[in-house]
């Protein structure tokens, strides 16, 4: 297995993410780690990874973004099976091994042989459970599949890039990421989310597995001022050029827009609640013009 950390400014919390991969009990994977600092901070975090036994490939890139990185792990990746755990994220122990035993659809006590390991035939992308946004349980069933239906309406359920464990070469015929998406992009987010569509519209076979447990700090509530606007509405964009992207049914773009505010409303957030679902209905709405328009110049 091959895990892709696309990582900037952040030191410390590495060390957490390194107890979780050190403590796993499958052992037989690389960590590819994009490098995205100007400097040599990361120099000793490394080098006690190496220490500790992990398979640890260091790989500067110059720009700063974030699928880009994931981008240049993926053809760097040398498994059969590509994962993108975060930097301020952690594993549970056993988290790997469930994934490995789901992608091969082998039993808790069947250990894949080194050939397996090798042989893409015999994996199935897998969509791991992030604990923290479902806290009280997952409500997928072990192996339960993606759909493309549920997923062009924005009802398949959670998945994130940090859940995701992908088929290296599903993820090469699709193209990785698409760098017009993420943080510091015009379109602020929506990248694992376009990348879902298009292994789902390329009829690749992804499938849940509520055993494997990755962790990440839950995303945060809402917060006034202008820099969170910019953020929120950044992100909003890239959901909006979602809607552009891939031609999904009307019904969902006019709930995405006008569903931010009956829930602001709703639960009575003021000010900054308002703000929030202003942001997110204009970003949304932007992103999604200004993808038509760039399409049509092109």
């Amino acid at each position: 297995m091959s895990l892709v950390l696309g990582t900037v400014g952040r030191v410390a919390p590495l060390a957490r993410l390194a107890d979780s991969l050190a403590a796993q009990t499958e052992k037989r994977f690389e960590l590819l780690v994009i490098d995205q600092n100007a400097d040599d901070r990361l120099a000793d975090t490394l080098a006690a990874m190496r220490e500790r036994g992990l398979d640890v490939h260091h790989i500067r890139q110059r720009e700063r973004s974030l699928s880009q990185a994931r981008n240049a792990g993926i053809a760097r990746a040398r498994a059969p099976l590509v994962g993108f755990p975060d930097d301020d994220g952690w594993l549970d122990p056993d988290c790997l091994a469930c994934v490995w035993a789901r992608a091969t659809a082998a039993g808790p006590n069947t250990a894949p042989t080194d050939a397996d390991r090798d042989t893409e035939a015999v994996v199935r992308s897998v969509i791991a459970h992030w604990v923290e946004l479902q806290p009280d349980g997952p409500a997928a069933s072990p192996g339960e599949p993606l759909r493309e239906s549920d997923w062009r309406r924005f009802r398949g359920g959670n998945a994130s890039s940090i859940t995701l464990f992908v088929r290296r070469s599903a993820l090469h015929r699709v193209g990785g990421f698409d760098t017009r998406f993420g943080v510091g992009r015009f379109y602020g987010a929506g990248e694992e989310t376009d990348l879902l569509l298009r292994l789902l519209a390329g009829g690749e076979p992804l499938v849940r597995e509520p055993a494997a447990r990755v962790h990440h700090p839950p995303p945060q509530g809402l917060a006034g001022g202008s820099q969170t606007f910019a953020a929120v509405r950044a992100r909003a964009r890239g959901t909006g050029a979602l809607y552009a992207k891939h031609a999904l049914p009307f019904s969902v773009v006019v709930r995405g827009l006008l569903s931010p505010w009956p829930q602001a409303l709703r639960h009575h957030a003021g000010r900054a609640g308002l703000m929030h679902a202003a942001a997110i209905s204009v970003g949304r709405l932007e992103g999604m013009l200004q993808w038509r328009r760039e399409r049509g110049q092109s």
